[in-house]
């Protein structure tokens, strides 16, 4: 069999695993003003601990509030908060002699027929509903956030509650908001925390809250931790660090390293050279998985050209899949008795610039790539059909 290659150059722009120039960026963040800016945490429902008068027939004019707050893993705290109406004002507070933990009082009062407007998409656009309280406890030493909360948010009941439109609650976390690429970064700091072990991130992209998905072999998450790599606009950025302190975040930007057009990045030829033997001219990488039908229905006529090109050609797969799925690949490559090697590669893997499928952009399968001895791309093409068409233009064979 006489082969003869035609070199074909494609214009692509490879990511390398590790990229050799990285960008450090300081991001400072703020807290949010208001509790429906909040991401992450958990704010604590209110109860119903007293009200005045007591008889069900009279109209309630007072009502204590209650909440449980856990702290940290060790500590709750206990908040009580305080409503009063009184001549067409409403007087919301934290006083000391309902929490002893609190340093004075804090009280608010508010215009009534306003505030009876108020609900949970609608707070005064005059008030910061924020409130920083410095605790005073020898185990806690911290300040306590406090929001303005609709009471529509939760669930009464005594109907009569519903007099008072607003409470003010708490949560297990401090929030800090930060920007980066259009792209908004909500933080959530558990309270009494001294280090940023259990601090968690979560991204609004576009109005479009990171979820749970693979988009094109980069694994997005509902949040992320110190450590991981976060995708924004097809760009990524490793999450460093966060300053307790001055509430700073650090991101590392993972430059796209411009490469020759014709070539595989040198970290991506380290992996598969070892799975190109002496005496072969070429490699031929298959891009499958599990779950990919075509990949599958395509493997036999990979055998096939792989007993007429075996002389020359050295093949390998590569399986881009869930990893619980590692045992279904090797019964399938063993039902269709495949006599070449095939990598697997976790499609959820917290590095995925490690992979050879992110390296070489491949997002549609099957994909086969075509590489000479020196690593030169001379075919990249998606679908068994193609490649079959392909290699009869390129490759005069028999």
């Amino acid at each position: 069999m006489k082969i003869k290659l035609l070199s074909i150059i494609m214009s692509l722009s490879l990511l390398s695993a590790h990229a050799q120039n990285r960008e450090n960026i300081k991001i400072n963040t703020y807290p949010p003003e208001k509790i429906q800016d909040i991401k992450g945490g958990t704010v604590y429902n209110m109860t119903v601990s007293q009200t005045w008068p007591q008889e069900n027939h009279l109209p309630v004019d007072s009502v204590l509030l209650s909440s449980t707050i856990r702290w940290n893993h060790e500590n709750y705290l206990r908040l009580h908060t305080f409503a009063k109406h009184a001549n067409d004002s409403l007087y919301i507070g934290l006083l000391k002699r309902d929490n002893a933990l609190l340093r004075e009082d804090y009280l608010f009062a508010y215009q009534l027929d306003s505030v009876k407007k108020w609900n949970s998409m609608n707070l005064s656009s005059y008030f910061s509903s924020r409130i920083d309280i410095p605790l005073m406890d020898d185990s806690i030493q911290d300040t306590l956030e406090i929001y303005l909360s609709p009471v529509t948010m939760f669930s009464f009941t005594d109907q009569r509650i519903n007099n008072f439109p607003v409470a003010l609650v708490g949560s297990d976390a401090k929030y800090r908001i930060g920007e980066l690429k259009d792209s908004q970064l909500h933080f959530a700091i558990p309270n009494g925390a001294v280090t940023t072990s259990e601090l968690t991130l979560r991204v609004v992209e576009k109005g479009e809250d990171h979820r749970d998905k693979t988009v094109k072999n980069f694994r997005y998450k509902d949040s992320y931790v110190i450590g991981d790599t976060i995708c924004l606009d097809e760009e990524f950025y490793l999450f460093q660090a966060f300053d307790l302190k001055k509430k700073e975040a650090c991101f590392q930007r993972l430059t796209i390293q411009a490469m020759d057009a014709d070539y595989i990045p040198q970290n991506a030829w380290k992996r598969i050279k070892p799975y190109f033997p002496e005496g072969k001219q070429f490699l031929l990488i298959d891009f499958w998985g599990t779950w990919c039908v075509p990949c599958i229905a395509s493997l036999p006529h990979m055998v096939d050209l792989y007993e007429e090109l075996q002389e020359d050609f050295a093949f390998l797969g590569i399986c881009f899949d869930e990893n619980e799925n590692q045992e279904k690949a090797k019964s399938i490559y063993e039902k269709h008795t495949i006599k070449w090697t095939s990598l697997f590669e976790d499609m959820s893997s917290p590095v995925p610039w490690e992979l050879v499928t992110f390296m070489l952009k491949v997002t549609a399968f099957p994909t086969c790539i075509v590489i000479d001895k020196e690593g030169k791309i001379c075919l990249r093409v998606t679908g068994f059909a193609g490649l079959q068409k392909h290699l009869k233009d390129i490759y005069d064979y028999n």
